[in-house]
């Protein structure tokens, strides 16, 4: 007698077969599953990565670790122009917003300037940024405790 393998009745056949169908059906909804969970990840990274960098001044400058903190506050904001020499010796204005603040250490008042966000072509840019740092707004100063002069301030 030959063994022709497992018989299978026509209905054990096409219950096979239609297992078979509707995971091909599944593919496509696992394909998104798989690419939000990896569009996740992605954005879990980024978070994690900016949480271990929040310890730096606005213009991403890392804050050395034995500065101290102090409250300050916003006296002025301005945008401020710089010319930009182009390959071509074209002159282009460059304008970038810059924000005035003052901090007290051991009674003695400093003041300190800080350029916050990037030079732009248009005005109109750092002016946006500007309204984000309103006179008068409290600020975290971070300072170097033997140089108190040397500081950078945060929104936080």
């Amino acid at each position: 007698m030959v063994y022709h393998g497992p018989h299978h009745s026509p209905n054990q056949l096409e219950k096979k077969l239609s297992g078979g169908l509707v995971f091909e059906k599944l593919v496509p909804f696992i394909n998104v599953f798989l690419g939000i969970l990896v569009i996740f990840l992605i954005f879990r990274r980024v978070i994690e990565f900016l949480g271990k960098n929040r310890n730096r001044g606005q213009m991403g400058l890392a804050i050395p670790a034995h500065w101290r903190t102090t409250e300050g506050q916003i006296i002025a904001s301005s945008v401020e122009k710089i010319v930009h020499n182009k390959k071509n010796n074209n002159d282009e204005d460059l304008y970038f917003p810059l924000i005035t603040y003052e901090y007290t250490i051991d009674d003695h008042c400093y003041t300190g300037k800080q350029a916050v966000g990037k030079p732009e072509n248009i005005m109109e840019k750092p002016r946006h940024v500007l309204t984000h740092y309103q006179t008068g707004s409290e600020v975290l100063v971070y300072y170097d405790p033997q140089k108190p002069s040397l500081s950078r301030f945060s929104m936080e």
